[in-house]
């Protein structure tokens, strides 16, 4: 069973209620583009799941890993990481079969410098073969501290073409090496949107795995500073902002 509908300004593309899917793909916000439906939502948007949920029949269980992932990412997005991580490991806990949708939890993982963790929660995400590049680029994230950059653009993990042509091109310079500005040069022209906000994150991202703290600094708080970064409830603007409160940046 399959529904549609609309809360608090959002759109939620599909509900399923059918199991055993798992819980995390229950629910999918935003441009419905890849499983891991909760990278479109945080504020105020993650209360319409609440709403959904009141209202659908999934099993007491699931309903409760949801909750514990809704509350895990806003814990995040409120700059509590280690508290986001408590949650997360509760639906992992519950539901083992979870850990390839758990992308969050390897944030968390990440931003508490546990980062062999966090490089294998990013490879079984991949293993979902949806070509969705960015969890290989956290996973290149965490192996480039744990081993070096080098070995880490050796491991980084194959996951075929994105949707996104910009994603595309930021993977080729995490798997080919680069200057990270000269990538990021093609995306000045933009409106400074979601192409932009993604350039910038990722190119701050990758210096500051080069060891090139300044200008990681200057990329990533120009991503929060773009009309995307200002105004989108895109999970991974968190992400960036939070970034800049663990590097005191902000």
């Amino acid at each position: 069973m399959a529904w549609k509908a609309v809360a608090i300004g959002y759109r939620i593309p599909r509900l399923s209620l059918a199991p055993p899917i798992p819980a995390s793909r229950a629910v999918k916000f935003g441009d419905g583009r890849r499983p891991a439906w909760e990278r479109r939502v945080t504020g105020a948007a993650i209360a319409a799941i609440a709403v959904v949920l009141a209202s659908s029949r999934l099993p007491f269980g699931r309903m409760s890993a949801l909750d514990w992932k809704r509350h895990g990412m806003e814990l995040f997005s409120q700059g509590d990481v280690s508290g986001s991580l408590e949650q997360f490991n509760k639906v992992l806990d519950a539901f083992p079969e979870e850990l390839p949708y758990l992308w969050q939890r390897g944030l968390s993982l990440f931003y508490l410098d546990r980062f062999e963790e966090g490089a294998a929660q990013f490879r079984e995400d991949t293993k979902l073969g949806n070509n969705d590049s960015e969890e290989a680029l956290w996973c290149f994230l965490c192996e480039a501290r744990s081993y070096s950059l080098e070995e880490a653009r050796q491991r980084i993990p194959d996951t075929g073409k994105d949707s996104r042509a910009y994603m595309n091109q930021i993977y080729k310079l995490y798997k080919q090496g680069g200057d990270p500005q000269q990538m990021l040069g093609s995306f000045l022209k933009e409106d400074r949107g979601q192409a932009f906000f993604y350039a910038s994150l990722y190119s701050g991202l990758y210096y500051e795995a080069l060891g090139e703290f300044e200008p990681a600094k200057s990329a990533i708080m120009s991503a929060c500073a773009s009309s995307y970064g200002s105004t989108s409830q895109d999970y991974m603007v968190s992400v960036a902002k939070v970034h800049c409160k663990t590097r005191k940046w902000c």
